[in-house]
């Protein structure tokens, strides 16, 4: 969709169960509002949502304070931390990519900044794919894309599929 409408949704179940299922994360085509594709976000209940100017970035907020960024082309997760607030995330914002931007990203991708009902903030930032670094050993690379930002910092991103023993998707992130 090169210069059309990009539209992305958050699918809640209306009834959360002992065992909660899945919430959904929809990519859908802003010239005739069919989705384009769809992949479950998680178990937690997202309850933020926002689009990086490019379209390039989503980030999500959940309700038991975990964050995550998604790519938007594919809505595979890069990036998650559960509970990161351990309260609500009641809004999250990208960092612009114009004017100072750039200047304020350094090395890397992108920033989200993440705010609960607390009022407290925090800095999410994703390490650039530019990156001159060996691969990193799978542990390292489960810890810094699902588990933990502290991770190394220069990590290059490749498809996560033989990476994330346990998830059942390639590179997706369970929140």
């Amino acid at each position: 969709q090169p210069a059309g409408l990009r539209l992305f949704t958050v699918q809640i179940p209306h009834k959360r169960l002992r065992q909660p299922p899945p919430c959904y994360l929809t990519a859908w085509d802003g010239s005739n509002f069919l989705p384009l594709r769809t992949k479950s976000c998680g178990h937690e209940v997202v309850s933020c949502l926002d689009v990086s100017e490019s379209g390039t970035f989503l980030g999500l907020g959940t309700v038991t304070g975990s964050v995550a960024i998604y790519i938007a082309f594919s809505l595979q997760c890069l990036y998650y931390v559960r509970e990161a607030h351990g309260i609500v995330v009641t809004d999250v914002a990208f960092l612009p990519e114009k004017g100072r931007g750039p200047e304020l990203l350094g090395s890397h991708e992108t920033a989200l900044f993440s705010v609960a009902v607390d009022s407290r903030c925090q800095l999410h930032l994703l390490p650039s794919r530019e990156c001159s670094c060996v691969a990193p050993a799978p542990a390292v690379c489960r810890a810094y894309y699902c588990d933990h930002p502290a991770a190394p910092e220069c990590l290059s991103r490749f498809p996560l599929a033989s990476l994330l023993p346990g998830n059942q998707e390639p590179g997706h992130c369970h929140l």
